[in-house]
């Protein structure tokens, strides 16, 4: 899935499916981090900057051990 992809997705959301959309791409930064892959090629992948794809995958680790506080 590509940045571009996701940002067309996004724009048709509500809030909460938003959030989730979010959170889904975090835990595949999640995934990718446990397989190995470094920072450097995630940020390549999707376009983001380092801080804010660290962002969205401690997000998903904060979901999955419950102690997310949505802002």
């Amino acid at each position: 899935t590509s940045l571009a992809d996701i940002q067309e997705e996004y724009d048709f959301l509500d809030a909460d499916d938003r959030y989730r959309l979010l959170i889904d791409l975090g835990r595949a930064l999640v995934a990718a981090r446990a397989e190995g892959v470094p920072w450097k090629l995630l940020v390549l992948r999707y376009g983001l900057c380092r801080t804010r794809l660290w962002q969205l995958w401690r997000a998903a680790q904060e979901a999955a051990a419950g102690t997310t506080a949505r802002g």
